[in-house]
């Protein structure tokens, strides 16, 4: 079955949300409430194996899942750039970290409020920061709809 990386992301999340609600499960029918005596006052059936078929069952689906998307991010070429998937996306963590780290540059207030300390002030005219700064976010914007138009428009086998 053909679906999109989108589709297949939100089934991960589903599969994770799965997990948890059987593990969340798990732990309220593992245990029984017992008298000082070792009279059982309350239980629930558990099957230990059942809840670890189901675990494993979901387990092995997220993990073909992840599979199909690496296989598609490292083997697919964003529309329009001559980049891999994988490498589109590890540019975009890298223009959000130099976006974030000259932003702080920008703020205000960030002067030393120890009266001992000489006052910092910024070495470079701000202009030149803002002016990088929006040529990066265009970068980083492009970036995004190339590959989500890529996403889009390609089916994983799954």
């Amino acid at each position: 079955m053909k679906k999109s990386a989108a589709e297949i992301m939100k089934e991960i999340k589903a599969i994770k949300e799965q997990i948890a609600k059987i593990q969340a499960k798990e732990k309220e029918y593992a245990y029984k409430v017992v008298a000082e005596n070792g009279t059982t006052l309350f239980s629930r059936e558990y099957d230990f194996k059942a809840f670890r078929n189901q675990i494993e069952a979901l387990r092995k689906r997220e993990i073909e899942l992840k599979v199909a998307i690496d296989t598609f991010n490292n083997k697919t070429q964003i529309e329009g750039l001559n980049i891999s998937m994988i490498a589109g996306l590890a540019r975009l963590a890298q223009l959000k970290n130099e976006i974030d780290h000259l932003e702080w540059f920008l703020k205000k207030g960030s002067v030393d409020q120890n009266y001992n300390t000489p006052i910092k002030v910024l070495n470079i005219d701000s202009d030149i920061i803002t002016e990088e700064i929006k040529k990066l976010s265009e970068e980083r914007s492009s970036l995004l709809i190339a590959i989500d138009k890529t996403n889009l428009n390609s089916a994983i086998e799954v």
